[in-house]
């Protein structure tokens, strides 16, 4: 098992962090990069399930830094900043919203079969209108 301050990632669930220009919908961003209006057939539905998954997941939405660190320091811990937590104060301080959640492999319908994939899958994007770092877990 991997273990990594402030980001979870093991055989049942995975953590991950999602940040896009403020003012831009989640949804529609991660639709255009994953390319859900040129796909059809069965990779459209699976391009949309992963999308879907993302969106399901997000448990926490950060838009200010003030925000963005009581969340981190919300176990009252005094240290200095991780290298991931200092990569979501570099987020939101760019004008991005950060998007933070965490996907379950445990498997209640079918149509969670993709958070399944998702937890052994890792999705790493780093460009200019679009950041997503998911480690898959193992």
């Amino acid at each position: 098992m991997k273990a990594r301050n402030g980001f979870v990632s093991n055989s049942s669930s995975s953590s991950f962090v999602i940040g896009i220009p403020k003012g831009n919908s989640l949804e529609e961003t991660l639709d255009e990069y994953f390319g859900i209006e040129n796909t059809k057939g069965i990779i459209h539905e699976m391009a949309k399930a992963v999308v879907d998954s993302f969106v399901r997941n997000t448990e926490e939405v950060f838009e200010d830094l003030p925000e963005l660190i009581s969340w981190i320091n919300r176990y009252g811990r005094q240290r200095e900043f991780s290298e991931y937590e200092l990569q979501l104060i570099e987020l939101v301080k760019k004008g991005f919203t950060v998007y933070y959640g965490s996907i379950s492999d445990e498997w209640d319908s079918w149509d969670r079969s993709v958070d399944m994939w998702l937890c052994y899958t890792s999705v790493n994007v780093d460009e200019p209108g679009l950041y997503i770092e998911h480690e898959g877990g193992y």
